[in-house]
């Protein structure tokens, strides 16, 4: 297998890594400024329901 192969087989799966761990988290880089860490209170997700008016 060439280098670009490779490199590209490796680009995707980090992508597919990032989104699986984002959608277990309940994580969303554009939820609401409101603070909080993955999927705890105030960072958008869905313990406490959303947190926006």
């Amino acid at each position: 297998m060439s280098g670009r192969l490779i490199a590209f087989v490796a680009w995707c799966a980090l992508i597919w890594m990032g989104a699986t761990w984002a959608a277990y988290a309940a994580w969303s880089p554009f939820a609401s400024a409101s603070g909080g860490g993955p999927g705890g209170r105030g960072g958008g997700g869905y313990y406490g329901g959303p947190m926006h008016k």
